[in-house]
């Protein structure tokens, strides 16, 4: 009964955490359709979604963590969020960086 009690409870969690993952997914791929992005760009959103699927969503990653994970300099991240945020896929709002759909 226990084990029954304990899914019921992880359940709205679980839910949530799908939401978040088809809506980051949505927005990758929105993101590597906008061919005047450059490719660059596509493999930062794809490492911010990464992270946002794997953390508590509370904080960002720096720029230097996102650029040692990447492969990338810290330049090139900063370019690329310069560019996701000119082409409208990546804003700032009250609780930090938002892709082109609000959410975080």
């Amino acid at each position: 009964m226990s084990s029954n009690l304990f899914s019921e409870i992880d359940k709205p969690a679980t839910v949530r955490r799908n939401a978040l993952k088809r809506e980051l997914l949505d927005w990758v791929e929105h993101v590597v359709r906008d061919r005047a992005l450059p490719p660059s760009a596509t493999v930062v959103a794809t490492g911010l979604a990464s992270y946002l699927v794997h953390s508590s969503c509370d904080e960002w990653p720096a720029i230097a963590t996102l650029a040692e994970e990447l492969g990338f300099t810290e330049k090139t991240v900063r370019c690329c969020i310069r560019a996701l945020r000119e082409r409208g896929r990546l804003s700032f709002g009250l609780c930090g960086l938002q892709n082109d759909r609000g959410a975080r």
